[in-house]
């Protein structure tokens, strides 16, 4: 879910910048996932409205920066993969495909290994799973970023001194519990797994090679920063520990080293088009790499910092129609994340008509500040009431999707206001652009949020009926078996084979060559137009559907494949 925004930060904390100046020696490479220029903004705006503080983020204030817009090798929209691969290797690759030429598969020599061959100690961190498709970018090659059990043992072979995440999904069996294979294989590696931060970041005599994982062996993340859980491990837990790890066994034998961090947490709440919980992500960001610039203030003439974003999530931004004048401020009486209260939501769901409209207002009260600091107007209140009957008690709620998780469509609502009351605005909560049902969905939000299926269905259907209405002066069977009936339904028919057929899922969307549909379209759309096909409305449209099915599947799809795309996104114009 994405506009596809790449915000290069980049900072030589060097001196001077030139061709002679001598390499680095410390290489601090953060990446904010997900973490555009409106997210900075709106953390800045944050620290000037809230906090009082006129200093801008650190990151802003390194002597270099630029902007840059990318695109990944087979489409306009990047996905973190391709990104990934762009960050570590200088090469474009297709999206979902890791460190790999789109050409050949073959794999893509990554900085991290260079660095490595060098005699540099290398580490890398993150706050979301340590396979996922960014710092797998950095460790592994895979021709499909979801083959998490073939990315995650790749640790083994890769013989770096550090890695730090949460969970790697790869050392799971399918039904949750550990996978004895990458256990054993990371300890025929070497590699010590400790669940304990101060194990790495304090004791003297580290093991040479370690992965730091999180305290609840079930955890599948480091927790949002909103959450303040307890025992969360935390981005700086992971930076102070790799620093630790990377830095402190250091000899005559090693040239310095490369620790890469990621803020992967940045990505999933501007998923969730949560405002407030990414300005405290953001921050969190910040304090991470004061860490690594403290050490820099130790050592100025041998340190690089690199500060970036594989993309933006979101299309995030200061101000909306509804509200000129934010108030970022409401954000500290948010003291839960979109996603927990979601969870809360669906839990409460089941309790039926014993969870109340009362029992819900006070939770908003407590955690969000509704109804008290955050005004709620009564008109405000009337609808989420009337929604949490709906969606609550008649059963009439729908969840909606995103990449990283199902939301409460009451949860969705909710937040929705609270971020009018911020005055935070949203382009999207994802990297898919279903053009016409994100614009319909819009449109019609006033009335009920629905989904892109829904949608595309109500398209479907008013084409089918202004097809039976004619138009101007034309009679229905002079529209209907003219242009329109021949060419425009047969579109209809490929259309509704490919959204719910091929692509199958609200949030996922099959990039083709579209060949099977072009042909699909035409011989569906001048076989009626020659009067072959009888009741055109009904034939033609099933016609165009199936054919188009045998074509994709039996040739198209056999010949070039598919590419799953999840962001896709109007491409914008950077200077």
């Amino acid at each position: 879910m994405k506009r596809i925004l790449t915000i290069c930060l980049l900072a030589a904390l060097l001196p001077t910048l030139g061709w002679t100046q001598p390499k680095a020696k410390y290489i601090f490479y953060f990446i904010g996932d997900g973490m555009g220029m409106g997210h900075v903004h709106t953390t800045e705006a944050y620290n000037r409205m809230v906090l009082g503080s006129e200093n801008p983020l650190l990151m802003m204030t390194f002597p270099y920066g630029g902007q840059v817009r990318t695109h990944s090798a087979n489409n306009p929209i990047t996905d973190s993969a391709a990104a990934g691969t762009a960050l570590s290797t200088g090469k474009k690759t297709n999206n979902y495909m890791v460190a790999v030429n789109p050409a050949d598969s073959m794999p893509l020599p990554q900085l991290s290994y260079s660095l490595f061959s060098a005699g540099y100690r290398i580490g890398i961190g993150t706050t979301v799973y340590g396979d996922d498709a960014t710092p797998a970018a950095f460790y592994a090659n895979a021709y499909n970023r979801k083959d998490r059990k073939a990315i995650a043992a790749q640790v083994a072979k890769s013989h770096f001194s550090f890695f730090g995440a949460p969970v790697f999904k790869g050392s799971r069996l399918d039904d949750g519990r550990p996978n004895p294979k990458w256990y054993g294989l990371m300890d025929a590696t070497q590699f010590t797994i400790t669940r304990n931060a101060d194990s790495l970041a304090t004791v003297k005599d580290s093991p040479y090679k370690a992965i730091l994982l999180a305290r609840n062996p079930q955890g599948d993340q480091a927790g949002y920063t909103i959450d303040s859980i307890s025992g969360a491990l935390t981005l700086q837990d992971i930076t102070r520990a790799g620093l630790h790890q990377v830095y402190n066994r250091l000899d005559s034998t090693h040239q310095g080293f490369f620790l890469m961090i990621e803020a992967g947490k940045i990505d999933w709440v501007a998923q969730a088009n949560d405002g407030g919980a990414v300005i405290k992500e953001v921050l969190n960001f910040q304090s991470a790499i004061d860490i690594a610039y403290q050490f820099y203030l130790r050592h100025p003439d041998e340190t690089l910092i690199v500060v970036t974003a594989d993309h933006d999530t979101g299309g995030m931004a200061l101000g909306r129609r509804e509200n000129r004048e934010p108030d970022l401020s409401l954000a500290d009486y948010q003291r839960i994340s979109k996603d927990r209260f979601s969870d809360y939501c669906k839990a409460r769901y089941k309790e039926g008509a014993k969870f109340t409209w009362p029992m819900m207002r006070t939770f908003l009260a407590e955690n969000l500040g509704f109804f008290g600091k955050v005004e709620v107007t009564a008109e405000q209140e009337a609808r989420l009431k009337d929604d949490f009957e709906k969606i609550f008690h008649q059963g009439q709620g729908r969840d909606e999707k995103t990449l990283y998780n199902d939301f409460n469509q009451f949860a969705v609502q909710v937040y929705d206001l609270l971020n009018v009351k911020l005055g935070i605005g949203w382009t999207t909560n994802d990297n898919n652009a279903y053009t016409a049902g994100l614009a319909l969905t819009t449109a019609l939000y006033p009335v009920k949020r629905l989904s892109r299926s829904a949608v595309t269905l109500i398209v479907g259907i008013i084409g089918v009926i202004g097809s039976m209405c004619g138009i101007g002066n034309l009679g229905f069977i002079t529209w209907i078996s003219g242009f329109h009936g021949s060419f425009n339904m047969s579109f209809v028919g490929v259309l509704i084979a490919h959204f719910f057929v091929v692509s199958r899922e609200d949030d996922k969307f099959v990039q083709t060559k579209g060949l099977a549909g072009i042909v699909a379209w035409l011989v569906s759309g001048l076989l009626t137009y020659f009067g072959v096909l009888p009741i055109p409305v009904i034939t033609n449209t099933l016609l165009a559907f199936c054919l188009y099915l045998i074509l994709y599947y039996g040739v198209e799809k056999r010949i070039w494949g598919e590419t799953v795309v999840d962001q896709i996104q109007p491409p914008k114009i950077i200077r």
